[in-house]
């Protein structure tokens, strides 16, 4: 079988269905599956993706896929690989360079309790916040329950420096986030734990003393305040 270099990008997640505008490379089979659950209805028909196309996948709801016990639909999944040697990896990263000649689109399943976890994602301001500024920490409550997170005063600089609520810029190297008493302030969303977050950019302060001081207020102030700044956490994005 042929294979050609190919790229994918993963562009835009959805925040309401999780649905995404994918482009891909040369002459992809695009195909539909409903993973571990089992077919309802026919499935979307096949299609073939040309090189800098772009196309909307197919939500795959109950309509047709019936989840596994005890689970739900949450979203779709993108799988990436070669059919011939049935080599499929998920992946959800902003670009990913593949040998490979198909995408598969899957429904996401989640347990039915972490899905009703996933209220935070709601358009709905929170009521209040607090915060611990030596300690890093900080909570938003909301009418359905708290969110809860950490805040880090980085030196890593961001390749993207629009404050976090109309951003969100999700680091592209997690594990270099740690607290170094830095200029640039990240946020990590630890609970509810079915949508615990990556680090994420907030903003940067004049002085690592400002960052010390504000990081953490910042980071619970805007996670009650902005939709734009839960949703790109919660779901991964790199805007």
């Amino acid at each position: 079988m042929k294979k050609v270099w190919l790229l994918f990008f993963l562009c835009i997640f959805g925040t309401h269905n999780l649905m995404a505008e994918t482009c891909v490379g040369e002459n992809w089979t695009v195909s539909y599956s409903c993973g571990k659950g089992t077919v309802k209805n026919k499935l979307p028909e096949n299609q073939v993706a040309t090189y800098g196309s772009e196309f909307t996948p197919v939500l795959l709801n109950t309509e047709y896929c019936t989840p596994p016990s005890g689970m739900a639909i949450s979203g779709i999944e993108i799988w990436v690989g070669d059919s011939y040697n049935g080599a499929f990896s998920k992946t959800g990263a902003k670009f990913m360079y593949y040998y490979a000649s198909d995408v598969v689109i899957k429904p996401r399943y989640m347990g039915v309790a972490d899905i009703n976890k996933l209220w935070v994602l709601r358009g709905v301001s929170g009521e209040s916040r607090t915060y611990n500024a030596s300690g890093r920490t900080w909570q938003a409550v909301f009418p359905y329950g708290t969110v809860s997170g950490i805040a880090a005063c980085s030196n890593v600089k961001p390749k993207n420096l629009s404050p976090g609520w109309t951003a969100a810029l999700v680091a592209e190297d997690q594990s270099a986030i740690t607290e170094e008493g830095g200029l640039f302030c990240y946020c990590k969303m630890t609970e509810p734990h079915a949508v615990a977050s990556p680090w994420g950019y907030m903003l940067n302060y004049e002085s690592a003393t400002h960052c010390s001081l504000n990081c953490a207020s910042t980071c619970g102030f805007y996670t009650m305040q902005s939709f734009v700044f839960r949703v790109s956490m919660f779901l991964g994005a790199k805007l």
